[in-house]
């Protein structure tokens, strides 16, 4: 079975980031080695009991739609993300400010959720 690493969780560290675990939705608070703690949480929960809750970032391949203009940033990041987002480049050769704004607005830049990683935060709304 795949799990999300430290690594590709700790891009949303300190986010206020949700996350499904096998019983509820919680905030990640902090992550280590040996596994993870949810905000008001005493538990270490594996990795492999946690999903977080992500937007996924096909939603901004227009850089006119309705996701873009919900985003409360400068115009540089809004290209950068959509050039992500349209495959031009991959989130790594993008500007540090710009991985920053997708990570405290939970934008899955790492392809969290087509790997079975994450979940699509649009399809828990429905």
């Amino acid at each position: 079975m795949k799990q999300i690493t430290i690594k590709e969780l700790k891009m949303y560290l300190d986010t206020g980031l949700k996350v499904k675990t096998k019983h509820d939705i919680e905030t990640l608070s902090m992550c280590n080695s040996s596994g993870v703690y949810l905000e008001y949480k005493y538990d270490l929960y594996s990795l492999d009991d946690i999903k977080p809750l992500l937007k996924p970032l096909s939603d901004y391949k227009d850089i006119n739609g309705e996701a873009m203009r919900e985003l409360d940033c400068v115009r540089n990041i809004k290209v950068n993300i959509n050039n992500i987002a349209r495959g031009y480049y991959d989130w790594n050769e993008c500007t540090h400010a710009s991985v920053e704004f997708m990570a405290q607005n939970h934008i899955d830049f790492q392809d969290l959720i087509s790997r079975g990683l994450a979940i699509n935060l649009n399809e828990l709304k429905q």
